[in-house]
């Protein structure tokens, strides 16, 4: 009966766009171009039917496709009535060869390659020509008595071997029992000693060394206790010292008052010194207004009488009162400039002629006199009582300028003692002593400065504390004997969390090595240690028995395949006899157009004989040429593993070396294995080889032809 696929199902996933459903036929062509995801879908296929765990073929070859899923459902299988579905969970013991093997069919361990060419991987072996000698024994040894006897020792066995005193061989039957029960047997040697390994005085050690290190670090925090207290002392002492000290808005009072004092004292001197220059003025005041009446006595009945002009008269008196209003408000140059002003105009307006007057006997000597004391006073001559009138007018308003001095003097607002006391006083509040007028900037600036440092020293001190968080009610005012240290403290934090994790850990295991002994012992974990160690001192000679058991079988079959082995035909001559097959001869000529026959020498080199009986290494032929004889070779090795039996071929680009001439014979010699009962299964992106397997798969094989075009998709 021949090994038929009968369902394929690749969900979409990766660069596949839609999930791909195929019910084949004996022939079938799946055309993908770039990016449809044909190569994704041959993997997947092969992932489902051969996996790629430790015993695959493919392992480490395939792309880490992570979505992979669906079935390939399959008829045919040894010993199986149904069909048998492979999907990517299924276990690596359940894949397509496990079905030979449990009938007593040791395939070759590169059986999948015979069955699949992935694009551009003809090669049957990693050998230099591609063919490797184990598979030429595997599939072309020959079978009799011997084999029949081997084949009831697995292929575990037989690929078993004591190197160095070790058993060693193939991770699966007999090997995989043997070590699962050499890992019970360790597993429960383990526990054994893990239990002579656990006591309780470990935990005690660990259990005083946390008691003493708390005990430390009881005394430590009775040192940071009365550190805290030790700095909140301090920090009371630097408040105290900061509330003898002005606070910025009272040195900014004090900073005012005395800028005040300042002003006021400086207005004030101005204003005294103004004074003081006006107190001359003032003292020829009532001389000049004595003279105004003497010369006016003098001469007036005398000068010759002249009508002043109006108009300077008018000028003379608004003169007169601008140097009133300049002397008021204490402008000195306006001042002047008055009297000046008015002197002129009321010169101007009292002008008389030339014509001196008629004197009285001593008149004249007085009048002398007169201007004498004038030029002495003033510093120029006297020429007429207009003059002088003009002068006495100018010193009485300077008269009334410094009447407005001496009355601003008296106000109240100029009585800056008050102010200076008061400043004297704030001060000497501060200072605790008097603090001199020309040191009040400086002792300002001292304090101000001296209560920065204090605030500065009180937030580090009130950060300290908060590092320390130690409340106000747990300060300790006595002392411990020792001095706090931070990093000790946090060292002894960390030792203390350090074993209590530790005891953590200790008594988690204890829990757990209780779980595991009951566990392996098939107990109740409630049972008495007693109980649980009796149970599992049994286990233990079981598992022990059991190793010895298996590795007695294993040895004793090892033993039997060895004298087999002695008494085997030589293999060489099976292998050239299978080598000569005419089945496979022919195939050679089919495909290469050249090649007859293939022959391996006594070295183990494979040889390719032509008609002209000239020879070529396999391993140095072209690529296309070596993927030829490949193709027929599988063919020929697989049907001989099989036991003459077909099966089916995925074939992924497997022509996609040879020339255009030589694609038309590999197309009719892919089709023609129908013929022979084989399946296949040709996945291409060639446009010309999907053109040509149509064309040629259309005249020969009709219904037998099942054709699919992979989707394109949306990217």
């Amino acid at each position: 009966m021949s090994v038929r696929i009968e369902r394929i199902k690749v969900n979409r996933d990766g660069p596949l766009r839609e999930d791909f459903i195929l019910e084949p036929s004996d022939f079938n062509l799946i055309y993908g171009g770039n990016e449809t995801g044909k190569t994704y879908l041959v993997e997947a296929i092969v992932k489902m039917l051969f996996g790629e765990g430790r015993n695959s073929a493919f392992r480490g070859v395939l792309r880490p496709w992570e979505g992979v899923g669906g079935s390939v459902r399959m008829s045919g299988l040894p010993r199986c009535e149904e069909s048998v579905s492979f999907t990517k969970s299924t276990s690596e013991g359940e894949r397509f060869g496990s079905y030979f093997e449990s009938a007593g069919k040791a395939l070759p361990t590169d059986f999948s390659k015979l069955l699949v060419v992935r694009a551009g991987e003809t090669s049957l072996s990693s050998e230099p020509d591609g063919v490797g000698v184990d598979l030429l024994r595997d599939c072309l040894s020959g079978e009799g008595l011997l084999d029949e006897i081997e084949e009831r020792i697995s292929a575990t066995v037989q690929g078993t071997a004591c190197v160095d005193g070790e058993w060693t061989g193939p991770e699966r039957g007999e090997n995989r029992t043997r070590r699962q029960h050499g890992s019970s047997r360790d597993s429960l040697e383990d526990l054994f000693k893990r239990i002579e390994g656990h006591s309780s005085a470990g935990i005690n050690a660990l259990q005083e060394d946390k008691a003493a290190l708390e005990a430390e670090r009881a005394s430590l925090e009775r040192a940071k206790r009365h550190h805290a207290a030790k700095l909140h002392a301090q920090l009371r002492g630097l408040e105290e010292q900061i509330g003898r000290l002005p606070d910025e808005e009272q040195l900014a009072e004090l900073g005012g008052k005395a800028t005040r004092f300042s002003d006021k004292s400086v207005e004030r001197q101005g204003k005294e010194g103004e004074l003081a220059s006006l107190e001359p003025v003032v003292a020829n005041h009532g001389w000049a207004s004595e003279a105004v009446g003497l010369y006016g006595h003098l001469i007036g009945r005398r000068e010759p009488m002249m009508k002043g002009n109006p108009v300077f008269l008018i000028l003379t008196a608004v003169s007169f009162v601008t140097t009133l209003v300049f002397g008021f408000f204490g402008q000195p140059w306006g001042l002047g400039v008055g009297a000046i002003l008015t002197t002129v105009f009321a010169w101007f307006h009292l002008a008389r002629g030339s014509e001196e007057p008629d004197f009285a006997p001593g008149e004249i000597q007085e009048l002398e006199n007169l201007r004498t004391e004038y030029e002495h006073r003033f510093g120029e001559r006297l020429t007429d009582l207009a003059a002088l009138q003009a002068r006495a007018e100018a010193l009485k308003a300077a008269g009334i300028k410094a009447d407005i001095l001496r009355e601003e003097l008296q106000r109240p607002e100029f009585a800056i003692d008050v102010l200076l006391q008061a400043v004297h006083a704030a001060f000497q509040h501060f200072a605790g002593e008097e603090v001199p007028l020309e040191e009040w900037e400086g002792k300002a600036a001292d304090w101000r400065r001296e209560r920065k440092d204090l605030e500065t020293s009180k937030t580090e001190i009130e950060r300290q504390l908060l590092l320390l968080g130690v409340s106000e009610e747990n300060f300790l005012t006595e002392d411990p004997g020792i001095e706090w240290n931070a990093e000790k403290a946090q060292d002894l934090e960390e030792k203390v969390e350090g074993i209590e994790g530790q005891l953590r850990e200790e008594e988690d295991e204890r829990s757990q090595l209780r779980a595991d002994v009951a566990a392996a012992a098939d107990q109740s974990i409630t049972e008495e240690w007693e109980t649980l160690l009796a149970g599992l001192e049994g286990k233990r000679e079981e598992a022990i028995g059991d190793y010895k058991a298996i590795t007695a079988e294993i040895i004793g079959k090892k033993c039997v395949h060895e004298a087999l082995g002695e008494a085997r035909e030589d293999e060489n001559t099976h292998i050239a006899e299978n080598l000569q097959d005419p089945q496979l001869n022919l195939d050679l000529l089919t495909l290469t157009g050249r090649y007859e026959s293939l022959v391996r020498t006594q070295q183990g080199t494979m040889l390719l004989r032509s008609r002209n009986d000239d020879e070529f290494p396999l391993g140095m032929l072209s690529t296309g040429a070596r993927e030829q004889v490949m193709n027929a070779l599988r063919l020929t090795f697989a049907s001989k593993a099989l036991g003459e039996e077909s099966a089916f071929l995925l074939l992924d680009d497997a022509f996609q070396h040879s020339d255009w001439k030589r694609r038309e014979d590999m197309v009719a010699y892919a089709l023609g294995l129908v013929d022979r009962g084989w399946q296949i299964f040709y996945f291409t992106m060639d446009d010309h080889l999907r053109d040509e397997f149509q064309k040629q798969a259309e005249n020969s094989l009709g219904e037998d032809y099942v054709y699919k075009a992979l989707s394109q998709g949306s990217q």
